[in-house]
């Protein structure tokens, strides 16, 4: 037990061991870099990939990024929407991603549903509660 607490401290939160955990099941995951000051907030960014049902499984950032983990299986919509919207995006995916750049807003149609998994569905819910 004692073990388990000092994991628990070490990580400072509980989202952040979920989110850990999440990744280590769920492996392959794909990060996407998104270039700061170019009028996305990682909030808007985050907003966004959620409405469209892409799952998160971590955050980063460095001086001049912000750093999305998104599971493998959703890379390719993930990008698609992203550069649907004119999110700055700095690596690329699917080079077929880029004629959708600054398309627009996505038919209500063509939007996928969110998965249905225990530690997604934790993360999400945990997302919302704390606001991280």
């Amino acid at each position: 037990m004692d073990f388990f607490l000092d994991a628990i401290a070490k990580f400072g939160t509980v989202f952040e061991l979920l989110s850990l955990t999440n990744q280590e099941l769920h492996r392959p995951m794909r990060q996407f870099l998104i270039l700061k000051n170019y009028g996305w907030t990682g909030w808007q960014v985050e907003q966004l990939l959620l409405d469209f049902g892409i799952q998160l499984w971590g955050r980063d950032f460095d001086q001049q990024h912000l750093i999305f983990s998104v599971p493998a299986t959703v890379a390719n919509w993930a990008e698609y929407v992203m550069r649907r919207y004119s999110v700055p995006v700095a690596n690329l995916y699917n080079p077929n991603n880029l004629r959708a750049q600054g398309r627009g807003p996505i038919p209500s149609w063509q939007r996928e549903l969110p998965p249905h998994d225990l530690p997604g569905w934790l993360c999400t819910l945990l997302t919302a509660i704390t606001g991280k």
